[in-house]
């Protein structure tokens, strides 16, 4: 809502259940975007079950389905509590908040089968985007230099170099010291600074590191075989 100052201020809302809403394409927001199910239906052909145009009895079969939506909401109300048994070490943080509530209203092994089927592979999605961002490409830059237990800081033009020669040719901007810095510090949250007069990322908190690069999907075979 907007308040008297004509700034914008979030508004909690009710909304009772789930919502079905239909884009044209994704959010832009990814952090918005991983609060939904999102399910693609271009490019799929049309059930022959379905009519090309709504028939008449559309809006009474409409007002039977959401009247029996409501019985079933009255009825199991009261029993409906949320199982965190099923949470899944597997899947990341915001994909089981999303989840469990409908594993745990699930009526059968094999429905939780299915929406955890549905899970893994937009988990996977997911993790393939950030892995090609430009946040996951600096860190794959990054990684080899892990491997060597002694280094404690990466300079950042060598960083620059080493993308350059492996992404560069996916940007038609010019890779620049700024560009990836301003990327590491905001984005990525690994501060830069002054070692022997030379900018570098440290390396010495490997545990942030290696948390960071798990996030974004570089698997331990893509970065240990090239150090």
């Amino acid at each position: 809502q907007v308040t008297a100052s004509k700034e914008f201020e979030p508004r909690a809302f009710s909304v009772y259940g789930p919502k079905i809403v239909g884009m044209r394409s994704s959010y832009e927001d990814r952090a918005l975007e991983s609060r939904f199910l999102t399910e693609e239906m271009s490019g799929r052909a049309l059930p022959s079950a379905i009519p090309i145009s709504l028939p008449e009895t559309q809006e009474k079969e409409a007002h039977e389905l959401r009247s029996k939506l409501l019985m079933y909401r009255l009825r199991e109300r009261g029993n409906a509590k949320i199982k965190t048994e099923f949470v899944d070490a597997q899947l990341e943080p915001r994909m089981n908040q999303v989840l469990l509530p409908l594993l745990s209203i699930a009526p059968t092994a094999e429905a939780r089968e299915a929406i955890r089927g549905y899970a893994a592979r937009v988990q996977e999605g997911v993790i393939s985007d950030r892995t090609a961002s430009t946040e996951g490409q600096l860190l794959a830059v990054i990684a080899p230099a892990l491997a060597d237990e002694d280094r404690a800081a990466l300079p950042l033009q060598e960083i620059v170099t080493l993308f350059v020669e492996r992404f560069g040719s996916e940007y038609d901007r010019p890779i620049t010291n700024r560009f990836l810095g301003g990327i590491l510090r905001n984005r990525l949250g690994l501060p830069l600074y002054k070692t022997n007069g030379v900018i570098a990322v440290s390396l010495r908190d490997r545990a942030r590191l290696m948390s960071l690069i798990g996030h974004y999907g570089i698997g331990d075979s893509e970065w240990k075989n090239s150090a």
